[in-house]
């Protein structure tokens, strides 16, 4: 599996490490103006020259199973140092299907 560096981590990238990333900025870690979708998508073209260069895989990993409590205590949260957590998170989601 292909990983992100990421503040000096390795992440994966998956959507899963995604996620990781963005909730570790909210909660300090690291700048989110330098986390992008982009960045944790793998080009299949990269691995199999028979398919076009604008095909992009999203990968999923075990990490979702891991996150879903954390990001669903999130959510849950009315206000907290992050604002508003339930819109925070979805627009994380939405964030990365939109490649924003």
């Amino acid at each position: 599996m292909q990983e992100q560096e990421t503040a000096g981590n390795q992440v994966p990238k998956t959507i899963g490490g995604y996620l990781m990333t963005k909730v570790n900025a909210a909660a300090g870690d690291a700048s989110d103006a330098t986390i992008k979708p982009a960045d944790y998508l793998i080009r299949c073209a990269d691995y199999n020259t028979h398919v076009p260069r604008n095909m992009w895989l999203a990968c999923g990993d075990t990490n979702l199973d891991l996150l879903a409590p954390r990001l669903s205590t999130m959510a849950g949260f009315a206000a907290n140092a992050m604002g508003n957590a339930f819109k925070n998170v979805h627009y994380y989601l939405k964030n990365f299907i939109e490649l924003n």
